[in-house]
């Protein structure tokens, strides 16, 4: 026996005989590869369902045993889950859970249980509320334990989460934040606020206490993220306490003070206002000294801090996140659709800042710059537009050769010499296709002279114009009517008639009736003596004069 045929009947010997496929003038090691490849399709079969066929006898039996399994196996866990609800409406007329959408613009379903399941659930849920109630208890040999109580109440919050108890979960999940922020585990603390904050959102209370929970619940994750360290975070969580004052409000609805007031302070948290170059448009009162500033003074109260130390000290306060920017750009639409053109010029310099703080030149900081100009010139002060334009957008080197730089600049060129159709052929340029569509609907309605008026300022002057026109057509028409008949002075001092003989109206009889009926006549005499119609002169057509004239 030669060398080779051993070499082949060791490896029949260990892998098998060679398939009757195989062709005679090769190897085996064909024969063996093929059923190296057979196998894996067999387990690939079983694993992902029977997407490619068996090429053997046996692989086929195998697949097919796999294939029957799996289908045991998919009929064993929807006998399992036959309790769980689809998302679609059941019989209880529960729905599936939906979250508010979160910044990255994702949505959350879950489905929830009913039945059996549920009662099941629940009581899981009470059992694990009782175990936390019992973690937190002082007894002789142990001392409240928060960390247990916590892990406790966050497993009693997920079992609400699958029974659609949302004020359950709610509380819960509040409850293990607060444990949290004892033991100082800052970061699940403002992971179950924000989660708290969401189900509050989402919930069936009243307008005014969704406003009032979300915005507190969402400070207080911001709390917690600034104890972890994590200042980005922390403005992202204020950014969206303060929209949570606008649940279920119209966005182009007019904002109140407390609403302006968060919005504030969520673009004072992402860039402090002493680095803001439009701070000076801030509508509501700010704190200009820094915490840093602060702790500055108590050190040494004899010395006050410096501009410059106040702003290096703010640089150390600026949400550094690559998307920070875009919380305060959300800000600003805000700004702009209410109307109020000044606190967007305040958001926009935020953004502008913060993108010059990277320091790199990038597209989104000269759009940034043409969005202060076009605001500019929507509160009609050209003056300082060219101005900014001028001294801070045309330092920027980079600046110079965009498309945005060429934009700004014919813009502010065509209000400042009052060239209507010039701006009219601007406002139709390319480049606005890339620009935010808020500012892009903004820059429709710049005038050569005078401010841009906003969508809610042109509702009001409609609505305004249209009760005074059906003000007027009504008054015109009492005119009319007391014009047209000399007897409606006359009938409203005479007695109503009745249908019943036996009333009689003594007020105006006989000598009182005609005095009443004169004096009436005379009233209205005068009316139209005053109006020139009292002349009893034969009256001379003017036109057929202007014949006799021609004729002459």
């Amino acid at each position: 026996m030669s060398y080779k045929q051993k070499a082949n009947a060791d490896r029949e010997a260990i892998f098998g005989p060679a398939s009757s496929t195989a062709q005679p003038g090769r190897s085996s090691t064909t024969t063996a590869g093929s059923s190296y490849k057979t196998t894996v399709s067999d387990s690939r079969a079983a694993l992902f369902g029977n997407g490619s066929p068996a090429t053997s006898s046996s692989g086929g039996r195998r697949a097919a045993s796999s294939a029957s399994g799996q289908q045991e196996n998919l009929s064993i866990a929807a006998a399992q889950n036959s309790s769980i609800s689809q998302p679609t409406s059941d019989d209880t007329g529960k729905t599936p859970i939906r979250n508010i959408p979160s910044s990255r613009g994702r949505t959350n379903i879950t489905t929830t249980l009913s039945g059996a399941a549920k009662v099941a659930k629940m009581k899981e849920a009470e059992d694990y509320r009782q175990k936390a109630k019992a973690a937190m208890e002082k007894t002789f040999f142990s001392r409240p334990d928060p960390i247990v109580a916590s892990s406790y109440y966050k497993r009693a919050a997920e079992a609400y989460k699958l029974c659609g108890e949302n004020r359950l979960e709610r509380l819960h999940r509040i409850a293990s934040g607060d444990l949290n922020m004892r033991q100082d585990s800052y970061v699940n603390a403002a992971s179950e606020y924000c989660r708290a904050a969401e189900l509050s959102a989402s919930s069936d209370e009243s307008t005014a206490r969704k406003q009032k929970e979300v915005n507190q619940l969402f400070k207080n994750a911001a709390e917690a993220w600034i104890a972890a360290g994590e200042r980005s975070k922390a403005a992202e969580c204020y950014t969206k306490a303060a929209f949570g004052m606008r649940i279920d409000k119209e966005e182009t609805e007019i904002l109140d003070k407390p609403t302006h007031t968060a919005f504030d302070e969520a673009v004072q948290f992402h860039l402090p206002d002493i680095l803001n170059r439009m701070a000076m448009h801030r509508m509501t009162e700010g704190s200009t000294i820094l915490s840093s500033a602060k702790d500055l003074l108590k050190e040494d109260k004899r010395n006050a801090p410096t501009v410059e130390q106040q702003k290096e000290h703010a640089r150390e306060e600026i949400a550094k996140s690559a998307y920070a920017h875009e919380n305060v750009q959300q800000i600003m639409r805000v700004y702009v659709k209410s109307g109020d053109y000044r606190s967007g010029l305040y958001a926009a310099g935020a953004v502008t800042a913060l993108l010059e703080e990277s320091g790199f030149a990038t597209v989104s900081l000269f759009k940034a710059y043409l969005t202060e100009t076009i605001l500019q010139l929507a509160m009609g002060d050209v003056v300082a537009a060219d101005k900014t334009f001028m001294d801070v957008h045309l330092q920027n080197t980079s600046y110079l050769s965009s498309r945005e730089c060429e934009l700004a600049e014919e813009l502010i060129r065509a209000i400042k010499s009052f060239d209507q159709d010039s701006l009219e052929k601007i406002k139709k340029s390319r480049v606005l296709a890339n620009v935010d569509p808020v500012i892009r609907e903004l820059v429709q309605s710049l005038k050569v002279s005078g401010k841009a008026r906003s969508k809610i300022a042109l509702e009001k002057v409609a609505a305004v114009a249209a009760t005074a026109s059906t003000v007027a057509t009504a008054r015109i028409s009492e005119i009319g009517n007391a014009l047209s008949s000399p007897y409606v002075a006359t009938e409203k001092h005479l007695p109503a008639s009745s249908p019943s003989d036996e009333h009689v109206d003594t007020n105006l009889d006989g000598e009182a009736l005609q005095q009443s009926i004169a004096a009436n006549y005379d009233e209205m005499e005068n009316l139209m003596e005053n109006m020139g119609f009292d002349s009893d002169e034969e009256i001379v057509d003017e036109d057929s004069d202007d014949d006799i004239d021609l004729l002459k």
